[in-house]
This record gives structure tokens, sequence and C-alpha cells, in this order.
């Protein structure tokens, strides 16, 4: 395909493109699934070590 390019003067790229949402879109998307699955993960812990978020908040 480069050399095909190249003969007609033409740059020839590569993409990758999200299939139906714009880039930045798609960033926060997987952000936001990333940041709920690390919270899932720390209130198992929190859970497993009996430190529930209710129990947190009337110690203080």
């Amino acid at each position: 395909m480069k050399e095909t390019a190249q003969a007609i003067d033409i740059q020839f790229v590569y993409a990758l493109l999200p299939k139906d949402r714009s880039l930045e879109e798609l960033i926060e998307r997987k952000a936001a699934i990333l940041a709920q699955e690390i919270v899932m993960r720390t209130t198992q812990t929190m859970a497993l070590e009996d430190q529930g978020w209710v129990q947190h908040l009337t110690v203080m």
C-alpha cells in the first residue's frame, strides 16, 4: 500500500477509530469503568476487614 501511495504522490496512513463515539467519549467511558472497578474492589476489601463506610463515619 505504501508503494502504491508513493507512486501516486499520496501519504498512506493507518488509523484506529472508535466504532460509535468520539475518542474523548471512549476515554471517559473507559475511565469511568476503571474507577468503578477500583471502588468495588476497595469496598469489598473494606467489607472483608469489617471497615464499612457506616462504621467509618460513626468512629470519626
